[in-house]
């Protein structure tokens, strides 16, 4: 099985299961929560590359990263989305395991293929992408939306910033962007206290 056809048969499954399909362009919450829980199993079950499940799904890897990484946001506040990332993860884990292990040693080879396509492309967007992240946490508060897009653009603004940062970074660019996760996190927190509670504890442990 390719990684297409697997992308496909889980992108069904969801499709008859829950009555959703992810490649849909909408913004609307249940679609986007599936959405992160298709694009979490694919990568951390199946392995396939950010940039095929960008394909798949009509998103670039940035995006498919934000998913990935949020996926823990959404399993924490929201329980029905919960058992539905844990339904379609078993279902990815059901598919990969009736692979042999040549199928799964190509699988790797790939993604090894993509982290260094990747870490090229994150080191141009590091240089070229220094922002000032008080300012663009403002523009972002500014806006006439509802909070829940402020903090969905918050965390976007957060995992694009991470997104710049590689196995090659100083320490004082890691902790650069610790600090601007802080404010963000702050910020959501005046949005709404439980969630911006959550993430600043999450990063003391």
């Amino acid at each position: 099985m390719t990684d297409q056809e697997i992308a496909n048969e889980i992108i069904e499954y969801v499709i008859e299961k829950k009555n959703v399909d992810v490649r849909e362009v909408t913004r609307k919450r249940p679609i986007v929560q599936l959405r992160a829980a298709v694009a979490y199993s694919l990568r951390e079950e199946a392995n396939l590359t950010l940039m095929h499940i960008g394909e798949v799904m009509g998103k670039n890897h940035t995006t498919i990263l934000h998913y990935v990484q949020n996926v823990e946001y959404y399993a924490l506040y929201d329980l029905k989305f919960r058992d539905d990332f844990w339904d379609i993860r078993s279902k990815v884990c059901k598919i990969v395991n009736s692979f042999s292990l040549p199928v799964l040693q190509d699988m790797l080879v790939k993604r090894e293929r993509e982290v260094k396509v990747i870490k090229k492309r994150i080191a141009r967007m590091r240089r070229d992408n220094k922002v000032d992240i008080d300012l663009q946490i403002k523009n972002i508060i500014r806006q006439r939306i509802c909070d829940k897009c402020k903090i969905d653009e918050l965390l976007e603004l957060d995992t694009s910033m991470h997104t710049y940062l590689g196995i090659d970074s100083t320490p004082e660019e890691r902790e650069e962007a610790k600090e601007n996760s802080i404010k963000i996190y702050k910020t959501i927190k005046k949005i709404n206290v439980n969630v911006g509670q959550g993430f600043l504890d999450l990063m003391d442990e």
